[in-house]
């Protein structure tokens, strides 16, 4: 099964030759990324995420998304100017989804 992630993976970014303003075919890469695990994956999943987010700065999906890749890379060893980076990083996903949840109905149960 894990053989196959690299594959998809291929698949996703040759589909993303053909529409590369797809937010959707992005947040699948960055996901196939993510779950590749190593760091230089997590980098490029953190990049993926992050151009999603200036487009849809509301994308809950790239959100979260960008919350565990950076918690992630956070557990392996970065430069100090990446640790640095992904801590920003951090600090504005979680301000951004507590902003977003702030004004949705169900906002009794994230405090």
């Amino acid at each position: 099964l894990w053989a196959s992630y690299p594959k998809a993976l291929f698949c996703y970014e040759e589909m993303m030759m053909n529409t590369p303003n797809n937010l959707h075919i992005m947040a699948k890469i960055a996901e196939l990324h993510y779950t590749l695990g190593r760091k230089e994956n997590l980098k490029v999943a953190k990049k993926y995420f992050s151009f999603i987010l200036l487009k849809q700065d509301h994308n809950v999906r790239a959100l979260w998304g960008l919350k565990y890749t950076c918690l992630a890379l956070q557990s392996e060893k970065e430069e100090e100017k990446d640790a640095e980076v992904t801590k920003k990083l951090l600090d504005l996903v979680e301000e951004r989804a507590k902003n977003i949840y702030s004004h949705h109905e169900t906002k009794a149960y994230i405090q």
